[in-house]
Parts: structure tokens; sequence; C-alpha cells
């Protein structure tokens, strides 16, 4: 899983179902986080390198944003570890 997710043909929507409430719950947080890794996907094939670039963009920008949550990147990344059947 990622923090990111295909959405449709060609689109990207964040995963912020598995972001923390004050995260996922924020749509102004989350229209920021948007515009800034758009710059980095916008154009480029949707395919597993993509995906990876665009989850490490949501946690760079996570991580820049709230410097003083020491911690945040690790337990956000961690998300990467889990997988679903189907």
């Amino acid at each position: 899983m990622r923090l990111v997710d295909r959405t449709g043909p060609g689109t990207l929507g964040l995963n912020f179902m598995w972001l923390p409430t004050w995260v996922g719950m924020n749509t102004q947080l989350i229209k920021e986080i948007e515009s800034a890794i758009s710059v980095e996907i916008v154009g480029k094939p949707l395919d597993e390198g993509t995906l990876d670039a665009a989850h490490y963009a949501v946690l760079e920008f996570l991580g820049n944003k709230f410097p003083h949550i020491k911690g945040m990147f690790d337990y956000l990344d961690g998300v990467k570890f889990v997988t679903t059947d189907g």
C-alpha cells in the first residue's frame, strides 16, 4: 500500500484513509499535498516507480511541513508494508 493510489485511468489520489485523522480530515492540507506532489507526477506514466515517487513525495511534504513531529516519516512510510488481497 502507498499513501497514493490509482483512482482511475491516468489519475492518482491521496490515500487519505490511511493517514492520521488530523491529516486525512484536513481538506486544505490534502489540497496542499496534492498540489505539491502533482509537479512530480503529472505527465509521467502511472507505473510502480511513479507511484513510489509520489508516496515518498507525500512523506517529504509532511515531514517538511511538520518537522517537529519526530518519527512521522517512518510511521507513515510503514503503510508500504500493508497488503490486501483482492
